[in-house]
């Protein structure tokens, strides 16, 4: 997440602003403690049962988020409105290049008894929650070697 976050970056302004700063602070020591959690073998070993639970916290985070983003989203193209995950903006989309899943066919329009209209973009979800999986997945597969990179050293280290 924190290297999607540094190669795909969410910012706009100058370099110097306290957003902006706060921001590249967050992600690049989230993905140097990453780093140093795997390479000192800090963290245990992962397992299949692990990545299934993962992706389960992740569905159930997603659902969470997509609830509050629909709820809390009332006038989002007027007033900004709740975008966690950005499952609002067209962030994703416009990085994807999958503008057309956004459009009409794809949307649920719900009103409230207040006359406040709600929307669910529930195949640009999908994609999300999809490619985030995806996503998940492969960087487990991916940590598999570098573990067995480190029980390497540590083995030539005992000797």
């Amino acid at each position: 997440g924190y290297l999607l976050g540094i190669v795909l970056p969410n910012i706009s302004g100058d370099f110097f602003r306290p957003t902006t700063i706060h921001y590249w602070q967050n992600h690049l020591y989230g993905l140097a403690l990453a780093i140093l959690g795997l390479s000192l073998a800090i963290f245990p070993k992962p397992t299949k049962k692990d990545l299934r639970n993962s992706l389960l916290i992740f569905l159930t985070y997603f659902v969470v988020v997509a609830f509050i983003d629909v709820w809390f989203s009332y006038d989002w193209e007027n007033d900004g409105g709740c975008d966690i995950f950005f499952l609002n903006s067209s962030m994703y989309a416009d990085i994807l290049h999958i503008g057309f899943v956004r459009e009409d066919p794809f949307i649920i329009k719900m009103t409230d008894s207040f006359g406040v209209e709600h929307r669910i973009y529930y195949l640009y979800w999908m994609v999300i929650y999809v490619v985030f999986s995806l996503l998940m997945t492969t960087v487990y597969f991916a940590t598999i070697p570098i573990y067995r990179l480190v029980d390497c050293y540590k083995k030539k280290a005992e000797v």
